[in-house]
C-alpha cells in the first residue's frame, strides 16, 4: 500500500550516508515496539507498524528502521538533523502531510504544533480507536 502511494506521488527517495549519520541517535536504540504498545495498549501492532512505515517513507529513511522511533519523539526532532546535514529542505514534512492525507484523510496542518510527537500524530490519525 505504501508503494502504491509512492507511485501515486511519483517520489524517488535516496538514503545518503549523511542522513544515516544524522539519525545515529535513533538507529542505536533498541526496538521501541514496547513503548508503542504501552502508549496504545488497545491498538493492533499492525496498525502501529503501518503508521511508522508511512512516517519513515515520508522522511526517506530506511524502512527497516521504523521501530526505532518512540511515541514521545517529536516530529521536528527527527526532521532537524536531516535538514541540518543536507543543507536543504527535502520536503519531508510536505511528504508526511501528503501521506497522512492519503492514508488517514487528515491534514497535518489541522494538528500541527512545534512539539507534536509521533504518539500525538498517531492518536490524531486513529481518533475512533483511542
Amino acid at each position: 500500500m505504501i508503494r502504491k502511494a509512492l507511485r501515486y506521488l511519483k517520489i524517488i527517495v535516496f538514503i545518503t550516508p549523511i542522513s544515516a549519520f544524522a539519525m545515529k541517535c535513533y538507529w542505536r536504540r533498541t526496538c521501541q515496539g514496547r513503548a508503542w504498545k504501552a502508549e496504545f495498549p488497545n491498538e493492533p501492532a499492525i496498525e502501529i507498524r503501518r503508521f511508522l512505515k508511512i512516517f519513515v517513507q515520508a522522511f526517506a529513511l530506511p524502512s527497516s528502521e521504523y521501530l526505532q522511533f518512540n511515541p514521545n519523539d517529536r516530529v521536528l526532532d527527527v526532521y532537524r538533523p536531516l535538514l541540518n546535514c543536507m543543507g536543504a529542505d527535502s520536503l519531508e514534512l510536505e511528504y508526511l502531510d501528503e501521506f497522512i492525507k492519503h492514508f488517514y484523510q487528515l491534514s497535518l496542518n489541522q494538528i500541527w504544533h512545534p512539539d507534536l510527537t509521533l504518539g500525538q500524530l498517531y492518536a490524531a490519525t486513529h481518533p475512533e480507536k483511542i
